[in-house]
C-alpha cells in the first residue's frame, strides 16, 4: 500500500480553515476547504493527489486515482455529472475550494467524467 501525503491543515487570510495537499512529482500544492477534504478522505479517496498537466502544457488539474479510474478532485468536491463542465472562477485549477468552484452544462472530457460516483 502506497504511504499517503501529509496534508498540512492551515487558516486561509479569510479565517477559512483549508487543506494543502502536496502533489506527486512536483512541489505544488493544491488548497481544498477544510470540510472538503474531510468528506473525500471519509469517503476512502486517497490524499495522494497529482498535477496533470494538460497536453498543450499550458493547464493542468489535480487528479487522483479511484478504483484504477484517474479522475479529477475537483469534480468530485462540487459532484459534477457527466453533463456538467468544472470552472475555476480565479483560473488557478490548484485552488480547489469551494467558493472557487462553479458548474456549468456542457460534455466533459471522457477521462474526466465520473460515473455519477457519490461521496
Amino acid at each position: 500500500m502506497i504511504p499517503q501525503r501529509k496534508a498540512i491543515h492551515l487558516i486561509d487570510p479569510n479565517g477559512k480553515p483549508v487543506v494543502k495537499v502536496p502533489l506527486a512529482n512536483s512541489e505544488l500544492f493544491a488548497t481544498v476547504d477544510r470540510d472538503s477534504f474531510e468528506r473525500l478522505m471519509d469517503s476512502g479517496l486517497s490524499s495522494n493527489w497529482y498535477f496533470n498537466k494538460s497536453p498543450t502544457g499550458n493547464r493542468g488539474y489535480v487528479r487522483c486515482s479511484l478504483n484504477g479510474t484517474r479522475v479529477c478532485v475537483s469534480r468530485l468536491i462540487v459532484n459534477a455529472k457527466q453533463q456538467q463542465n468544472v470552472f475555476y472562477l480565479n483560473n488557478d485549477t490548484l485552488d480547489l475550494r469551494i467558493e472557487n468552484l462553479y458548474l456549468e452544462k456542457g460534455q466533459a472530457k471522457k477521462s474526466w467524467i465520473l460515473r455519477d460516483i457519490p461521496l
